[in-house]
């Protein structure tokens, strides 16, 4: 049950001077993490265990004496965030483990490949930054309490209600057949008897014209109708592209040239840069190169 407005942080405090084992606290944010690290730092009742106070006293030096994520090392409360100098973070996780400090303070880091001994999760928001965290990032949370080889049962605290679980809505083209998602390209797979009409009457156009077979067109998977019969329209037009794509073997650089730009102007619909190439014949210096 969550506690009443304005006394978590004490509830927060009240709880963790009960704990004597490792206890990650999940918050919202940075300054969230602070701000916590600050209030337990100033209970008389939390015990963090034996702290880091070689590493404390050499954070204190050549950053701030002041600064709380000094001050928590030397309490035994560490502190990890994506602000934070990596090494620093790192130096928090290896004490945490080691049982040097009794308190790990992390926003969403933590479900993000950090690894730790943790046998208590406290999960103190429910958000990250100023969203609301999703079942599955929730999930993810808890996960890592009673980790396997070191604790085999955990303990989690939450300070807010649970999110619903919510199953997954996957939508699968060949059976929604949804106008705006399901290209033409998959339509014209797909048998007549197993179409909806919306879809019959978005391919019929192909169907009518003379171009192109629907054969060749269904051969060519995953290329659009649409663009199949736009260059076979042009090359029908333009007798020298044609020429330069009637080749065997190796093409000439100026054949690959063509070919190129015919695959950057024909397939590559919308998109002005793909794996750092930005044009036909840019593609073709690529290849060559």
């Amino acid at each position: 049950m969550s506690p009443p407005k304005g006394e978590e942080t004490q509830r927060l405090i009240d709880l963790c001077a009960t704990l004597s084992e490792p206890t990650l606290i999940f918050c919202a944010s940075p300054a969230k993490a602070r701000k916590i690290a600050n209030c337990l730092l100033a209970s008389k009742n939390v015990n963090g265990g034996a702290g880091m106070p070689a590493a404390a006293e050499w954070i204190g030096k050549n950053y701030h004496s002041d600064w709380t994520f000094a001050k928590g090392l030397r309490q035994g409360i560490g502190i990890h965030h994506g602000r934070m100098p990596r090494a620093l973070a790192q130096l928090a996780v290896k004490g945490f483990n080691e049982g040097n400090l009794r308190f790990l303070i992390c926003t969403s880091t933590l479900i993000e490949g950090v690894n730790t001994k943790a046998k208590n999760v406290i999960i103190f928001d429910n958000k990250i930054a100023k969203k609301k965290y999703d079942y599955f990032t929730f999930n993810n949370i808890r996960g890592r309490s009673g980790r396997m080889f070191n604790h085999f049962i955990g303990n989690v605290y939450l300070f807010n209600q649970a999110p619903q679980e919510e199953l997954p809505f996957v939508d699968i083209p060949v059976f929604s057949q949804d106008e705006a998602n399901t290209p033409e390209s998959l339509l014209i797979q797909i048998d007549d008897i197993d179409l909806a009409e919306t879809s019959r009457r978005r391919i019929e156009p192909y169907k009518k014209q003379s171009i192109l077979s629907m054969e060749i067109m269904r051969q060519n998977i995953g290329i659009e109708p649409q663009q199949q019969l736009k260059l076979a329209f042009d090359l029908r037009r333009n007798i020298n592209m044609l020429t330069n794509l009637h080749w065997t073997g190796y093409p000439t650089y100026p054949q690959l040239e063509v070919l190129c730009q015919v695959i950057w102007d024909y397939f590559i619909i919308g998109n002005s840069k793909i794996g750092g190439v930005s044009s036909g014949k840019h593609l073709a210096y690529r290849y060559q190169n």
